[in-house]
């Protein structure tokens, strides 16, 4: 496949979820009222604040060493490591910041609490699975790399 056609790819799969985005975020304003509206806000802002902390470039660094070659499984291993060392600080640190500020508020309330949960869920799933996706990605794989990134990012649109 030719890089034209890879960048066509990318374009359109970044223009169906910013279009999914967009009809996501009226239909909860109008299904659900802007109280959920302000916790989905509040709960994407709070996750993305410390959504480094999942990757810190390591998945760059694995699709690197995939891709000069050796044993996968090895490296696949040692990055599927990593992203665990890393959701168990992520989670650490969600955890400090809630206890801070939990001493004055519940910043979230009861439904913004259970948006964070099934969010939070989302991303160390998501994380897990980059281990994949940047091992595909090193190996080459780019028209699969794409498609499963597309599917995998479509629920929280990040």
């Amino acid at each position: 496949m030719i890089l034209g056609q890879k960048i066509l790819v990318q374009l359109i799969g970044d223009a169906g979820l910013s279009i999914l985005g967009f009809t996501t975020t009226i239909l909860i304003a109008k299904f659900f009222g802007s109280q959920i509206l302000g916790a989905v806000g509040l709960v994407l802002g709070t996750l993305g604040l410390f959504g480094s902390l999942l990757d810190l470039g390591f998945g760059t660094a694995h699709t690197k060493k995939v891709a000069e070659g050796g044993k996968v499984d090895e490296k696949i291993s040692v990055y599927f490591l990593i992203s665990f060392v890393l959701v168990i600080v992520y989670t650490l640190v969600l955890t400090i910041f809630f206890l801070l500020k939990s001493t004055r508020t519940n910043p979230f309330g009861e439904i913004g609490f259970l948006v964070f949960s099934i969010f939070y869920l989302y991303l160390i799933f998501q994380s897990f699975a980059q281990v994949f996706l940047a091992t595909l990605a090193g190996l080459g794989k780019a028209i699969k790399y794409n498609l499963a990134w597309v599917l995998s990012v479509l629920p929280g649109q990040s």
